[in-house]
This record gives C-alpha cells, structure tokens and sequence, in this order.
C-alpha cells in the first residue's frame, strides 16, 4: 500500500517511459509520413476514432470500478478478521477459566492453553497471508513481484509458510501443518477441536463456546472470501480486451490528428505571430511545422487513456505484493502486537514502517 499523499516521479517513470517512447514514435511516425514524404492518404477523420475513444472511455471506467470493489472487498475483509482477532483474544482471556469445574485443570494449565489459542491464531493469519501472496498465472509478470520482494517485501517479516508461522505452534503442530493442502484451513480446524476439548473438561459452558465457535465461523468465511478474490480473476474476457481497445485507439489517434492540426496552423500563426508573417511573407512556414503539435497532444493523451488502464490493471489483484495492494503483512504485525498486549505480554514486536513510502 502506498502512503504518501503524492505518487513519486520516480514511480511514475517507472512506469511511463517505456509507453511514452512508443507513443512519442508512433505519431512521429505518423508526421515524418505526412508532413515531409507527402502521405496525405494516412490521414484519417477524426469523429469516427473521438468515438472510438469516448467507448474505450466507458469501458475502462467500467473495468477500474470492478478492479476498486475487488480490492476493497480485500481490504475490508481483512478489516474484520483485524475485528474478530481482537474479539478471539478477549474470548479467549475472559471465557477459559476453572470456575465450573475447578479439579479439571490448574490455572497454570489453563494460561497454558490460552496461549495456545492465541498464538495458534496468530499462525493462522500469517499462513493466510503466505498462501494469499502466492502468484498465481493471470497476475504481474514474476520479474516484477520479485523485484519488489527483494527490495521491500524483505522487511515485511518472512515470506515463506515455515518461517512464518513456526515462532506461534510447536514443532509437531508445525510439520502438520506443512503437510496440509491448506495450512491456514488445518490451523483454523485445530482450533475447533481444542475448543470442543475444552468444552468436554467443562473449561468453558455452552454458551461460551458457542460464541467462540461464531467467531471460528467467522474467519473461515473472511478466509473464503480472500480465496475468492485471490483464486477467481478480473473476468480475462473484460481484463484483456480492455488494453486491446486502448491501444488501437493510441495507435489510430496521431493519423487522425494530422489533418486537424494542418487546418489550424496557419490561422493560429497569423494570430499568435502576425508581423513575423507579414514582415517575411509567405516563405515562414511556421504553419507547416505546427503539424508538430500532434506528436506532444497524441502522447499526452494517450498516456492519459494508459494510466487509466493500468490503474484497473493493477487493482484487480490485491494480494500479488504490489505496492498497491493490500498491506497484509503490516495488517499481520498489528494483529500480533494487539493480541499479545491484550494477554498481558510486555515484550511487544516492533510495528512495520514504510518502506520507499510502502506498506506490504
């Protein structure tokens, strides 16, 4: 995610440059063709590509609107399980105790146990985080991921499920876990089962369980819908097309320019440096040479339609480690600070800050 109010220029190049070269050759092309080898037949009207791009226009709004839902439907569901993590800690402290059957477990074992669940819970949000940000075929190219990975991502906590989830569960919970198809989904069962456990023991009543068991619930289905996001994509047919129609219209756009800034240029010259013209005559071809103009006006626009585009082609996927995504590494550390301070531990993690004005 990132932070500060202004995108940095820096950025911007990143991804500009190589689009704005391809523009800025495309409608020279297209002006060396007609201005100097006398190509008239390449100029084409313009009504018919000004309509093309008002229908691109549509589209791409219609795409970035269902990019933004899928990223803050992201957003907000890891909003909630932030919630119901903090609504588990409490449960967790106040529900476990030995007031119903006191000769079931001392209170050594029931702290014991609290933490258990607790940390176990911490597992779990971390291997959710690991299996979200596993790249999947339809997201940014791996060259790209990596880069930020190694630059960024690296100060984010581990990145691999071991690493990650080894300091909260015991060595033997750990490598069942590995061996599961769904890390996160065994660790969330667990839980289930130590609460049924402790159900039996009369640690905790009916209605305290229950309510623990909601909360369980609860993340499985935040934890559904982050799959849902992750493991459907933006429909391809809507995702693809859309840079298709962009780029016809860049590359229809400087043709159908030319004839518009030919018609133009001798009456803006005439106005703008009228007694340059009179003074010289008819030989100052200053308005021959504001064909010229549809090189800087089709770039701009056209980087214009572009970023537009690329906005809605890098929101669609929330949990690809961009810089735009979802911060849940950070989201993670907050957690895990919170928790711990909600069982009463002092020695607290530091929390995660910016890095190159990113949160990941």
């Amino acid at each position: 995610m990132y932070v500060k109010r202004r995108v940095r220029f820096r950025i911007l190049w990143s991804f500009a440059w190589m689009n704005l070269i391809i523009f800025t050759l495309i409608s020279s092309c297209a002006v060396l063709l007609y201005q100097n080898l006398k190509c008239d037949w390449i100029a084409i009207p313009f009504l018919p590509v000004s309509l093309l791009g008002t229908a691109t226009a549509f589209y791409l709004g219609f795409k970035n609107n269902s990019s933004y839902d899928r990223l803050w439907e992201a957003r907000r569901l890891w909003g909630v399980i932030v919630n119901d993590s903090r609504s588990w800690a409490f449960g967790i402290r106040d529900y476990l105790g030995n007031q119903f059957r006191p000769e079931a477990l001392s209170e050594s074992e029931i702290e014991k146990w609290k933490k258990k669940l607790v940390y176990r819970h911490l597992a779990y949000i971390n291997a959710l985080r690991v299996q979200l940000r596993k790249t999947q075929v339809w997201e940014h190219n791996k060259r790209y991921n990596d880069q930020y990975r190694e630059k960024i991502l690296q100060h984010f906590g581990p990145i691999d499920m071991k690493s990650s989830i080894s300091p909260f569960i015991d060595s033997e919970e750990l490598d069942r876990a590995l061996k599961s198809q769904n890390p996160a989904l065994y660790l969330i069962s667990e839980q289930s089962r130590d609460l049924e456990k402790l159900r039996v023991m009369n640690v905790i009543e009916d209605f305290r369980h229950i309510d623990l068991q909601k909360i369980i619930q609860n993340f499985l289905n935040h934890q559904g819908g982050c799959e849902r996001i992750k493991n459907f994509p933006f429909p391809r047919q809507y995702a693809f097309f859309s840079g298709v129609f962009v780029w016809i219209f860049v590359i229809m756009l400087p043709f159908s320019l030319l004839r518009s800034f030919s018609e133009i240029g001798d009456s803006f010259v005439w106005m703008v440096v009228p007694i340059p013209r009179i003074i010289f005559g008819s030989w100052l071809k200053i308005g021959d040479s504001f064909v010229w103009m549809v090189v800087p006006m089709s770039v701009l626009t056209s980087w214009f339609l572009l970023t537009m585009e690329l906005i809605g082609d890098y929101s669609e996927n929330p949990f690809e480690s961009l810089i735009n995504d979802v911060p849940v590494s950070t989201m993670c550390r907050n957690i895990e600070i919170d928790l711990k301070e909600i069982m009463g531990e002092s020695q607290l993690p530091d929390r995660f800050k910016a890095v190159d004005d990113v949160l990941m």
